[in-house]
């Protein structure tokens, strides 16, 4: 790519390589799109990047076979070593039979994820029988059957069949992975999605709660621990917003006069356990009834909302705020700018910083390895292009904030995060072209910058989630495409002017790697942060500018200046 980019230089053009790179770019992410809605395999990947490499191979007969045959190779181990039986657009998934006696194991990535069981009261095994159990505590703790029934994390369908036997109306079953609601069609023992009294929608729970006005007797969340991050370029899980102070607040605007929420967790360690009871006390200002027996899928079941209230309802009611004051004295419960439930406390844990200096360390070896300018820089026997480096982490942070916060206000589903790196990079190619036809200064251009990330700063996100859609809509593109847009000004700005174009792209590449490392500060400082941290990494940028304009003047002497 750097020989391209100096070639395209040498004829003048040193914009239109730049501008093919990010067009590439965009087909990219629209493949890998189109790729995860059709739910293909990693074979299908592969060949989908290397039949049309083979463009960039010589035309010599002896090249092509070479490479025909290597390509073959590859397919054929990637197709050797792929032991799921099925791919979603979130997990590699794979079924196996008789586990839980009589249920199909749903594996996920490798690891357990879930387990279908017989749930309708028919089960003989103790395994399907002490689940059984559990699930249907809640049910018999209510004043009343539930009429109508919200499950958040249906799954394959467990918490579905639960409802069904005990005499719910209507079933409002919410999934976000469209594979796993169809294993729970073909393989739940129960086969609680053929009822006419379940209606299936393929969500992300949060989205589903933004978009409907619907009352419910029950809410339930059915083990809802996801094992997938919302991209590769966030440390949030697809469950984090759900398992906030702001999720449950939102669960609870959605209960009837008579409603309930219940939640079934599998929790290993007590400062989880102390979350999950104070975000259900803050939610519905009581004390929740939690039962903390292990019933082989879950080990807690919190439960509070009007429907318990024949249960200690008054006392539960009094105590709450003692109960959430010696709460919070231990453990911070998770918001929407702080969605880190599996977090022990804020901050950057030593396992983050380990691999955060492992990947540091291997990227500037690899850099003094492959480039002896960008060697001496380091070595500080040469300049660091420092204006375009800051661009590179403030760019990789501008993408990371808006990936986050465009899964919350829209859905944390890949489709969401497709959308948003397609539109990051459209903008930036937009952005690139017009700077080609109509240069701007790069003064006025870190001007939009700063003014567009102190504005998407200052905007409440929570308030973004109960506007009105098109309003909704109109900051979301203020949150994406205003701070891209201007940074990709300056950067164009910037990149014009450099007598190299391989050294000055490498030196904004280096500046993204450490733009990502610096993603994890949201462990310690939170999202709406990262506005600042990228603000101030444009600002250093500016800085750096200025300085060297004051360089080449002074290098000039008074004459030329």
């Amino acid at each position: 790519m750097a020989e391209r980019l100096d070639e395209f230089r040498r004829r003048g053009w040193p914009l239109r390589g730049y501008s093919w790179d990010l067009t590439g770019s965009l087909f990219g992410v629209l493949a890998f799109a189109a790729l995860g809605l059709a739910s293909t395999s990693p074979v299908t990947w592969f060949a989908a990047f290397l039949l049309p490499a083979a463009l960039l191979v010589p035309s010599s007969p002896r090249w092509r076979a070479g490479y025909g045959v290597l390509a073959l190779a590859t397919l054929g181990g990637v197709q050797h070593l792929d032991t799921a039986d099925r791919y979603s657009p979130y997990y590699a998934l794979s079924v196996v039979e008789g586990r839980g006696e009589t249920g199909y194991e749903i594996r996920a990535n490798g690891s357990l994820h879930q387990i279908a069981l017989p749930l309708d009261g028919s089960a003989t095994g103790s395994y399907a029988r002490r689940a059984f159990s559990g699930y249907t505590l809640p049910y018999r703790l209510l004043d009343r059957p539930p009429g109508r029934v919200l499950v958040l994390g249906a799954g394959t369908g467990n918490d579905v069949a639960v409802a069904l036997a005990m005499g719910a109306e209507h079933i409002t079953a919410v999934e976000i992975d469209p594979v796993i609601l169809e294993l729970g069609r073909q393989v739940h023992p129960s086969q609680p999605y053929d009822s006419p009294r379940v209606r299936v929608v393929n969500a992300d729970a949060r989205a589903f709660l933004n978009a409907t006005d619907g009352l419910y007797d029950l809410v339930v969340l059915g083990t809802l621990d996801s094992m997938t991050r919302l991209s590769a370029m966030s440390s949030v899980r697809l469950d984090n917003f759900v398992y906030t102070l702001d999720g449950l607040r939102a669960i609870r605007r959605h209960l009837s006069e008579r409603g309930a929420l219940v939640m079934y967790f599998m929790v290993e360690t007590d400062y989880i356990d102390q979350r999950l009871a104070g975000m259900a006390a803050d939610a519905c200002g009581e004390v929740p009834l939690t039962e903390k027996e292990h019933y082989k899928l879950f080990s807690r079941i919190y439960m509070c909302g009007p429907g318990f209230a024949h249960v200690d309802g008054e006392a539960r009611r009094a105590g709450v705020g003692h109960y959430l004051a010696e709460i919070r004295k231990e453990v911070e419960l998770p918001s929407d700018d702080w969605p880190y439930l599996y977090l022990e406390r804020r901050g950057i844990s030593g396992f983050y910083w380990g691999l955060a200096l492992a990947f540091a360390l291997v990227t500037v070896a690899g850099v003094a390895m492959a480039s002896p300018a960008m060697r001496r820089g380091l070595g500080g026997r040469a300049a660091i292009d420092w204006p375009l480096f800051c661009f590179g982490a403030g760019f990789l942070l501008i993408e990371t904030r808006a990936v986050t916060e465009m899964n919350l206000l829209w859905s944390a589903t890949w489709l969401t995060s497709a959308i948003v790196f397609a539109s990051v990079l459209a903008v930036v190619l937009a952005a690139t072209l017009l700077a080609a036809a109509r240069p701007v200064r790069f003064e006025w251009g870190t001007l939009g910058v700063v003014l567009s990330l102190l504005l998407t700063w200052a905007v409440p996100t929570a308030w973004l989630l109960r506007v009105d859609w098109g309003v909704k809509l109109f900051f979301s593109v203020a949150f994406v495409g205003l701070p891209a847009f201007f940074a990709s000004l300056c950067f164009v700005a910037l990149f014009r002017e450099r007598p190299n174009s391989s050294l000055a792209f490498g030196w904004n590449l280096l500046g993204s790697v450490l733009g990502g490392l610096l993603e994890l500060l949201a462990m310690a400082l939170g999202f709406k942060a990262l506005h600042l941290v990228a603000l101030a990494a444009y600002l250093v940028a500016f800085l750096a500018w200025g300085r060297e304009g004051t360089v080449e003047e002074s290098s000039a002497g008074p004459a030329a200046a």
